[in-house]
């Protein structure tokens, strides 16, 4: 039975613009613009804070307070807007019959409960992977490398399924296959062309199934 790894923002769920919204007010409050092409580059294919990259006259105490300000305003939005991917469920219930499914997410712990608080997704995986359960993020491939040692997995048995380059990186370093749905702030040209693409995830199940055939 092959083994899926989800990432959780930006293919579970829809919650990038989110955090992009998060990091703008707070840098707005110091007199940083942030831009989403820059959100983008930072973030989505550097996998770096983007507070921490465009302020370079603060102290270590003074970005704190601004991370900690930032995931306050992320918290509240994660609970008051919306996140859900429509048709992510039916596409989960697919591919369960014949795949074991964890998520893999550098999403902290009290964020992915406040996510899947307000969602049904959790029972259809076997595991779930935050980003306290390793020390080196997306782009590094030590999330992956954690999951293939939890479900003990050989990697040629496992498809990654990633929204970023950052992401995408991480999986391919880890000797995944990767399957992409493209982030909103990417293009398709940001990604490693070895990877295909899938234009939208109501076409995940399919696509998924194809390569199995």
């Amino acid at each position: 039975m092959p083994t899926l790894f989800f990432d959780n923002d930006g293919v579970l769920v829809d919650t990038e613009h989110h955090y992009f919204v998060a990091n703008q007010q707070v840098l707005t409050t110091v007199g940083q613009p942030l831009t989403q092409e820059q959100f983008a580059d930072i973030s989505l294919r550097q996998g770096l804070s983007v507070i921490r990259t465009l302020l370079h006259d603060q102290t270590e105490d003074e970005l704190a307070e601004l991370h900690a300000r930032r995931d306050a305003v992320y918290t509240e939005l994660l609970k008051t807007e919306p996140i859900s991917v429509p048709g992510i469920e039916e596409q989960l219930a697919i591919l369960k019959k014949t795949c074991r499914m964890a998520i893999v997410t550098s999403c902290r712990t009290e964020h992915f409960a406040v996510i899947h608080g307000r969602l049904n997704l959790l029972h259809y995986f076997d595991f779930v992977l935050t980003r306290e359960d390793y020390q080196l993020s997306k782009p590094a491939p030590e999330p992956y490398l954690a999951a293939l040692r939890r479900c003990g997995s050989n990697p040629a048995d496992c498809l990654a399924i990633e929204d970023s380059p950052r992401g995408q990186q991480a999986a391919l370093a880890a000797g995944l296959d990767c399957m992409i749905i493209p982030n909103r702030f990417l293009a398709a040209t940001d990604f490693n062309p070895t990877s295909q693409q899938v234009p939208n995830i109501r076409y995940l199940a399919e696509r998924i199934l194809s390569r199995k055939a």
